[in-house]
């Protein structure tokens, strides 16, 4: 997993953070909260960060009108649908080659 100044993270415990601060491959800091009002700037390490959305994710989101609280939920809606489809538990008449395309794509 690269981490690289700017991009948006998914912490482990829910939260949503940008990296402001990369001093080595595993060490960071991020700033955390849903505006200006309560942002707030933590250290975090790789072992912190569930997943990597890129610099761009948050700002494509609040374009189409979501609000921190809808994307965080969006990220978790997210995470349970690509559970189920690897549980094989959601039939949508998608081949089992372009199921896996998708859930290989997802955790990339």
């Amino acid at each position: 997993m690269t981490i690289q100044q700017y991009d948006w993270v998914k912490l482990k415990d829910g939260q949503l953070a940008a990296i402001v601060e990369v001093f080595s491959d595993k060490d960071f800091l991020a700033d955390i909260g849903s505006g200006p009002e309560d942002w707030d700037t933590i250290p975090v390490t790789i072992d912190n960060i569930e997943k990597v959305y890129g610099p761009d994710y948050k700002s494509t989101k609040e374009s189409q009108g979501m609000t921190y609280e809808e994307i965080l939920q969006d990220l978790d809606e997210f995470k349970l649908k690509k559970e189920a489809y690897q549980r094989g538990e959601i039939n949508d008449g998608m081949s089992d080659e372009c199921r896996q395309n998708w859930i290989d794509k997802c955790n990339s």
